[in-house]
């Protein structure tokens, strides 16, 4: 079983996630556990960065030069604790990099993902860490025009420190039809 630390680069108050997962996990299912935990939408393409080749989907990436990530396993590319991975979701003028950090090994089996701890929320299709932060700002300056309209946009659930552990768990219970639904929505069933 691995304890990994994820989280979003460049952003203050930091964003990030603790989980624990079995290492034989490939980096595809990686992927999709940081999805859910983060509250990401999953539309955008994804990749590892474990040697200079991204890890990926070649279908989605758009070419050769890649690694699949649904034939890498995290234990193969995290083997230490303190190993670090980068992950980035999106490309071009939106996109977001992860560090991924291994901090604990341990014998114990564990059966399916689960999220033990993070704080901060993310927000997508916000302009990315730019864009991110002006909402930060805008968020602790009522004062500002346009700060009501913006909680409108957010909705009233939106809360920049808090992560609802329970919600997160229950949604990492349904990793197999979340994968399979993606699979199946994007024509990667074989």
């Amino acid at each position: 079983m691995y304890q990994l630390k994820i989280t979003v680069d460049e952003l203050t108050p930091d964003i990030w996630r603790t989980i624990q997962l079995p290492e034989s996990y490939s980096l595809y299912k990686l992927h999709h556990i940081i999805q859910i935990i983060f509250g990401w939408e999953n539309t955008k393409i994804w990749c590892f960065w474990n040697t200079d080749v991204p890890t990926t989907n070649p279908w989605l990436w758009g070419g050769g030069g890649t690694m699949w990530d649904k034939q890498v396993k995290i234990k193969s590319v995290l083997m230490e604790v303190g190993d670090k991975l980068p992950y980035v979701y999106g490309r071009g003028d939106e996109y977001w990099n992860h560090k991924i950090v291994l901090e604990k090994i341990d014998a114990g089996i564990i059966k399916g993902a689960r999220c033990l701890d993070g704080a901060g929320a993310v927000i997508e299709d916000c302009g990315g860490v730019e864009g991110y932060n002006e909402i930060q700002y805008r968020l602790s300056h009522p004062e500002i025009d346009g700060y009501l309209s913006l909680l409108m946009v957010l909705g009233d659930e939106f809360s920049a420190e808090h992560i609802e552990l329970k919600e997160v768990n229950g949604k990492l219970k349904g990793l197999v039809n979340y994968i399979k639904e993606f699979d199946e929505g994007h024509g990667l069933v074989f």
